[in-house]
Order: structure tokens, then C-alpha cells, then sequence
């Protein structure tokens, strides 16, 4: 369909959802095959099988068996499988997995990213078969895509440079297979690859899997220079935490000189449209057609609001040639982003690091006016009664939370003078560094951790005793 679609020319047959009860009308030299992932069928008994018949509770043996009899001697296939048919604890499909390899009839299988497919987020496998009756193979090649890749919304698309590295993995096996061949795996750029034997597939139970088989990229290389004692690899999470702390320790406050419900004299209550611009992000069908790249202007998503601050870790990239047209969405040091769409209300202010990247879909800009300190609008618009306000009304808006610039502008707050916002904007600000600070630190330490756990049950490490 693809083919026709794109102007080729493909000739298009009726297709049926149980195709292995009948004979195939011509053995295919090659075919390349997405079937239904973990469908179910009745079976009849004058159901014929290549093998053995596959368990009632799904087809995927049914269709890996029918694809392999429809092959031509010496004809290939590509199958797409759900990552359960790799490494499933039914005792049939177990058995089915044994007489393919016995056989031959596997050659690699390619372990895929998540999120692939739109419909649905179902891990994926690329299987690659030959036809029964070729001369069985002594290895099989594993790879997995395992690199970031790129992402269009909210679904991963394989890059020309993966393709193309898992293309070379197999040409290269197939023209040398000592050089994949051993008990540690390849890691290519994104690909990790290692051919491994029939005898140590049937040790694992004749999994498919190549969690089960590529374990080594995972495996801690021996630590270049590892302190005595391990803490003082945090010296310096531990001296900027300390700074926050200090920053913190200097905060003081007074009792106001008034009561719940009233304002000091100078401050006022406006609608937010008063102290900021609003600018809602783009559309999702003007964000998909914005191309990835590695490096380029960040496009803020809601994921990328973490603790009042834009990470710049998770970012999307986009090629800068593409903002024609965008320059509305462009961010400044000190704008507020506020996420205006599903989980709605989480706050964050840019940064000179964010500064000329775009807003993103889902999310709002707010600009505060002269005589409005930013700072002081993120600490208005987290505080309690304003993010409850917000729940309520992005709950009543649709059957998923959102909030309009125009309803959001309603919201009224209170405005105190100049002075005033920037004290208060500078004291949470400081409380805001300080869980950043030790944000961090908690990161440190658990990378110190994950590290000591690879290294000290490996050996490569060893502890004196405890004191």
C-alpha cells in the first residue's frame, strides 16, 4: 500500500487474519512482514504446522512459522515481533524457538527502541529468517538500537545513521563473523552487536532476547582513579549544596501587618494579564514538521520543567534554518513557562542558557511587564492558591486539563510594590538554588552508588574493613 500510495507500482491482494491454513500461492524469494502483535485466533485441526502448533493465547509463533513456509529455498525475511516472542516462558513457544534454531532458520534479531509505532507503545524486535532447509548457521547476530536517537512528538523515528549502523553490523558478521563473534559485545555508535553460539543460546533456555545476550555493554570498565574514599567524589556537589544552605540560613522574616484576606498598604490585586504578555506555544501539526537534530535550538516540552528550572538534558533539538515563521515563540532570560495542557501548573523561569530557544507545544510563555519582577511572578503563580485556582478551571475546560491564555489571564493576584516582589522573589529563588543544590547532590550520589555496586560485586574494586 505504501508503494501504490507513493506512486509505485505494486500489485495489491485480499489478505486473511489466519493466512497459514492455506497453502501459499507462491513461495517469496524475500518478505518483509509487520503482523498483528500478539493476536489471537481459534485454532482448526486441519491446521498445518512447519513445526509444532503454537500456543491458543496468541499468533506470533503462527505467523513466524507461516512466513518461513512461505520462503523460497534461499529466501530471506524480515518479521517485526513484540518483544515477548523473544524470550516467553510458554514451554510451545520455547520448544518452537529450539526447532528454528536447530534449523537455522534465525540469522540475527535487532532490538528496537520504544515508541516506534504510533498506535501503540509496545516494545519491538526486527527478526531476520532464512528459508527451512539452508545450512544452519553456528551463531546468531544480536543488536540493539539503544542510542537517543531522535523523536517527533511523542514517537522515536530510527535515524539514517542507526539504519545505516545496523546494515554495516550485518554486512560486516556476514563477510567476517569473528569480528562479533566472543563473549563481549561490539558497541558501534547507538548499536551494541555480538554473535552468539547455539550452544549458549540453549544454556539461556533458547531466549531470543538480547537483553539476555548483550549484558556486556553493560559491564563497568575498570575504574581509571577511584579515591580511597569515594565521598570525596561529591567534594564539589557537597561545597555548592553547602552554598545554597548558607544562602538559605541568612533568610529571615517578620509577621505581616495583616490578616489573611487583606493587602499591606501599596499592594493591590490585578488579573494576571496586568503583569505579564501571554503566548500560548505552537500547534502540534507546526511542532511535527520542525526536523531533529543533535545540536541546534532547544524546543521546550512540559517534560523538561523540573524543580522551577528548564533541564537542558532531555531537550528536543531542532535545525535553527526552521524558525521562519516562529519568531513569536522565541524565549528570553526571565520568561515563565507554564504548562498549560494535561498535567497543568508546573512553573519554570529560562535562564541565560535557554535564551533564543523556542516555546513548545503545551506549554505558555509569560513575559512580566516593567515594574514586575519575574521572579516574583513564578513565586505568585506556585504558590497554594494560585495553583488551585488553575486546577480548577483546566479541570472543567475539557475531557483532558487545559488552561487558555485568556482564562489564565483572568486569574487574579496580588501585586505588591517593586521592592516588595524583588525581596520576595530573591528569598524563594535562593530556596529554589538550594534543591537544586542538593537535587544534585542526591543525583551524584546515586551515580557514586550505581558505580561502587558495578565495581565492588565485579571485583574491581574491593572495601577495607569497617571501622
Amino acid at each position: 500500500m505504501g508503494i501504490r500510495l507513493s506512486g509505485g507500482q505494486a500489485r495489491l491482494t485480499p489478505g486473511s487474519p489466519t493466512p497459514w491454513r492455506e497453502a501459499p500461492a507462491a513461495l517469496a524469494d524475500l518478505i518483509v512482514t509487520n503482523p498483528p502483535f500478539n493476536a489471537t485466533s481459534t485454532r482448526a485441526p486441519y491446521d498445518t504446522w512447519l513445526f509444532d502448533p503454537p500456543p491458543a493465547h496468541n499468533d506470533n509463533y503462527a505467523w513466524l512459522q507461516h512466513v518461513l513456509a512461505s520462503l523460497a529455498p534461499g529466501g530471506k525475511a524480515g518479521v517485526v515481533m513484540p518483544n515477548r516472542a523473544a524470550a516467553s516462558d510458554d514451554d510451545r513457544e520455547q520448544r518452537l524457538r529450539q526447532h528454528m534454531l536447530d534449523t537455522g532458520t534465525v540469522e540475527f534479531i535487532v532490538a528496537l527502541p520504544r515508541q516506534l509505532f504510533a498506535p501503540t507503545r509496545v516494545a519491538a524486535m526486527l527478526w531476520g529468517l532464512r528459508a527451512p532447509g539452508t545450512r544452519p548457521g553456528d551463531d546468531v547476530l544480536f543488536l540493539e538500537v539503544h542510542g537517543r536517537g531522535q523523536v517527533s512528538g511523542q514517537q522515536r523515528i530510527l535515524t539514517t545513521a542507526e539504519i545505516s549502523t545496523v546494515v554495516a553490523c550485518l554486512e560486516q558478521w556476514r563477510a567476517c563473523p569473528a569480528d562479533l563473534t566472543g563473549p563481549t559485545c561490539v558497541t558501534y555508535e547507538g548499536v551494541s552487536a555480538r554473535a552468539v553460539p547455539r550452544t549458549e543460546l540453549a544454556q539461556h533456555g533458547y531466549s531470543l532476547d538480547p537483553a539476555d545476550h548483550l549484558a556486556a555493554r553493560t559491564a563497568p570498565d575498570r575504574p581509571a582513579s577511584t579515591p580511597h574514599r569515594p565521598i570525596r567524589m561529591l567534594e564539589e556537589q557537597l561545597w555548592l549544596a553547602e552554598r545554597a544552605d548558607a544562602k538559605v540560613q541568612d533568610i529571615s522574616v517578620d509577621p505581616g501587618v495583616t490578616t489573611v484576606g487583606d493587602h499591606p498598604p501599596g499592594w493591590s490585586t490585578v488579573p494576571l494579564k496586568e503583569l505579564c504578555d501571554l503566548q500560548s506555544g505552537p500547534s502540534h501539526q507546526t511542532a511535527r514538521r520542525l526536523r531533529d537534530t543533535e545540536r541546534g535550538l532547544g524546543l521546550v516540552a512540559p517534560r523538561d520543567l523540573v524543580d522551577r528550572r528548564v533541564r537542558t538534558d532531555t531537550t528536543r533539538r531542532i535545525h535553527p534554518e526552521q524558525t521562519d515563521g516562529m519568531s513569536r515563540f522565541t524565549l528570553r532570560e526571565n520568561d515563565i513557562l507554564f504548562v498549560r495542557t494535561g498535567t497543568v501548573g508546573p512553573l519554570a523561569r529560562v535562564d541565560a542558557a535557554q535564551q533564543g530557544w523556542l516555546l513548545g507545544t503545551n506549554l505558555m510563555r509569560l513575559r512580566a511587564h516593567d515594574g514586575v519582577d519575574p521572579a516574583y511572578l513564578l513565586a505568585v503563580l506556585s504558590a497554594r492558591a494560585a495553583q488551585s485556582w488553575i486546577a480548577r478551571r483546566a479541570q472543567s475546560a475539557t475531557a483532558i486539563p487545559s488552561i487558555s491564555t485568556s482564562t489564565l489571564g483572568s486569574l487574579r493576584l496580588p501585586r505588591p510594590p517593586l521592592s516588595e516582589q524583588q525581596r520576595i522573589g530573591a528569598v524563594l529563588t535562593d530556596l529554589d538554588n538550594q534543591i537544586i543544590a542538593h537535587r544534585a547532590l542526591a543525583d551524584a550520589a546515586d551515580r557514586l552508588r550505581t558505580d561502587l555496586a558495578d565495581h565492588l560485586t565485579t571485583g574491581l574494586l574491593t572495601t577495607t574493613e569497617l571501622r
